[in-house]
């Protein structure tokens, strides 16, 4: 049974139809109760057995219109019927104009054309949804059913046509008849004949038979023998083939490609490319060659090669009674007794070579391994490592590096420039008289300075031992900071009494305080200072106490004020002295400071003056 599908434009008529007879019904909401499930809000419903609305899932449901309120199971909700215009959700993408039926979840989807089940038709598309899940305005219509009509008997022997297509279909099957169309597109034609008025056949054809005329204005013709049962011209741009027989090949300009049995007499021929395979060149008359490319294999007894590089691409050895060239690449030149003749730019590698006579110029001898080198006389501008070794002879020359010399004995000239004992310090028994030498490192031992001519010296320390003596004319020893000399034990003029000895390293600190002035003397780090005895002079013997000698250890102590010249009182007396000789000695300890406070004003006589204290300096404890 064959179906024909009478929806169509008479389908969409009748929907059209039922819509417009649906739009002088009401169509405002209809309010009614939700079924088991709930209804959703723009879903196609159905009414339940129970007289409820339930969502309509089936193209074969019977359709009362839209969900407009979403409501649970026995709620009240309401529904737009057939004639109304409303919102539903689409379940695939839509156009305008699509017919809808109901689908999974009430959703709106495109009637199916190609279905020959029922379906029935719930709403026409006013708007357009490109996926599932949108929303499409829709007028909501009768559930109008789409149904498939049988058709049987003659109604399809003499069909007319007028429009679609025929798919699957072998037209002429049972009996051929003549098949007239603009455009016939098939698989098969069988038998008959094909006339164009004017038009284009296209296609793979198996056999299109025997063809009086045509005109083959592109494509391929392959596998054909052209002119095979009656030869004729040949005319083409590009002629491709296995076989051309007989005849003549006639080209304006072009080429000729393939592998020839036999081309005849060739009069002029180009040959670009390929090979010539087994062929006497020359047999006739000898040609000349321009360029023979790369011959793998050739064997020339006579005749001369000239402005050839023999070997350019792969060396290979060449044999000769005399060889004559301008270069000899690589390789190895071996002579069983000859000689080899001209200027070499480069020889390469000699590996072993006897020159006896000629000169080498400009040429490194050892470049790459050093060996010995034996001469009378050897004149270089670098000699590079090695050992040279003069069996009785002379070095001449400007060096810029002597290396390392072992052993040298200089006998005149000048050394300039020279760091001496820079990698070792050397032992100089004389240098003789010196003009100018600036040490800046290194010890002068048993060396009398300013012996001949005395000069002034300058040291941060001078150390006189033993017995030595500090001795100077008519000048001044200056000292600009403290003084002090180096001794184990200070011993006082036997002549005074209660002379004691210390251990230790005798000091003297001087101070000249200005009236209103404190002094201070900081104890180096590592000692203790024991006060001997301190001296002060001022410049004018009226006041009081004038200076106050505080050991800035903890609480201040007036040494002064401990004991003067006589027991008696440092007031109106231009001398003042502290004698701790048989006291206990008095201590400033160690990065402490001996202070000189100058407490006498202007009125009471002023305390400028000078202060000496003599001490001890000894290791901290």
């Amino acid at each position: 049974m064959k179906y024909a599908k009478c929806f169509g434009l008479g389908a969409l008529a009748l929907a059209l139809a039922a819509a417009t007879c649906l739009a002088s019904m009401p169509t405002g909401p209809v309010s009614a109760k939700a079924g088991s499930g709930g209804v959703t809000v723009k879903t196609f419903v159905k009414l339940s057995a129970a007289g409820t609305i339930v969502a309509s899932s089936a193209v074969t449901d019977s359709v009362v219109g839209v969900c407009e309120t979403t409501a649970s199971a026995n709620g009240m909700t309401s529904y737009s019927p057939p004639g109304a215009r409303t919102t539903v959700t689409s379940g695939e993408a839509i156009a305008v104009g699509d017919l809808l039926t109901a689908g999974t979840s009430g959703y709106a989807f495109v009637l199916d054309t190609d279905d020959a089940s029922t379906q029935r038709v719930c709403g026409v598309a006013l708007t357009a949804a490109d996926d599932a899940d949108q929303d499409v305005t829709i007028l909501v219509v009768a559930s109008v059913v789409e149904q498939h009509q049988a058709i049987t008997g003659a109604d399809l022997n003499t069909p007319d046509i007028d429009g679609g297509t025929a798919d699957g279909l072998v037209i002429g099957g049972a009996t051929a008849a003549a098949v007239t169309g603009t455009t016939i597109t098939g698989t098969t034609i069988t038998d008959g004949t094909v006339s164009l008025a004017a038009g284009t056949v296209t296609g793979t054809f198996a056999n299109l038979g025997i063809v009086t005329t045509v005109d083959i204005n592109g494509g391929t013709a392959d596998a054909v023998v052209i002119g095979g049962a009656t030869a004729a011209a040949v005319t083409g741009t590009t002629i491709t083939g296995t076989t051309i027989t007989d005849g003549t090949v006639s080209l304006a300009a072009g080429t000729v490609t393939g592998t020839f049995a036999d081309l005849g007499i060739v009069t002029t021929v180009d040959v670009n490319g390929g090979t010539i395979d087994g062929v006497t060149i020359g047999a006739a008359a000898a040609p000349t060659v321009t360029n023979l490319g790369s011959v793998a294999t050739c064997d020339i007894n006579g005749g001369a090669i000239d402005g050839v590089t023999i070997g350019a691409a792969a060396a290979g050895a060449i044999t000769g009674t005399t060889i004559t060239g301008t270069t000899i690449t690589d390789g190895t030149v071996s002579l069983s007794g000859g000689t080899v003749t001209g200027t070499f730019a480069n020889l390469g590698t000699v590996t072993t070579v006897d020159i006896n006579g000629g000169t080498i110029d400009a040429a490194v001898i050892g470049g790459a391994t050093a060996a010995a080198v034996t001469g009378t006389t050897i004149t270089g501008t670098t000699i590079t490592d090695g050992t040279v070794s003069l069996a009785a002879g002379t070095v001449t020359g400007t060096f810029a590096d002597l290396g390392i010399v072992t052993t040298v004995d200089v006998n005149g000239g000048t050394i300039d420039g020279v760091t001496i004992g820079a990698a070792a310090a050397p032992t100089v028994t004389n240098l003789g008289s010196v003009t100018t030498c600036d040490i800046n490192g290194g010890s002068i031992d048993g060396a009398a300075i300013g012996a001949a001519t005395p000069a002034a010296g300058t040291f941060s320390g001078l150390t006189v031992s033993g017995a030595g003596t500090v001795t100077t004319g008519s000048g001044v020893v200056s000292i600009a900071g403290d003084m002090q000399i180096a001794a184990t034990k200070y011993i006082l003029d036997a002549s005074v009494a209660g002379t004691k000895t210390r251990a230790g390293t005798p000091i003297t600190i001087v101070f000249l305080p200005t009236t209103g002035e404190t002094l201070s003397w900081v104890v180096p780090t590592g000692y203790d200072l024991l006060v001997l005895n301190a001296v002060g002079w001022k410049t004018a013997a009226a006041g009081g106490d004038a200076w106050d000698l505080q050991n800035n250890d903890g609480t201040p102590a007036n040494i002064f004020a401990q004991e003067a010249i006589g027991g008696s009182t440092l007031a109106d007396k231009a001398m003042a002295q502290f004698d701790d000789l048989d006291d206990t000695e008095w201590e400033v300890e160690a990065t402490k400071s001996l202070d000189l406070v100058a407490t006498e004003d202007t009125d009471d006589g002023g305390a400028d003056g000078i202060i000496y204290v003599y001490g001890i300096l000894k290791a901290h404890d």
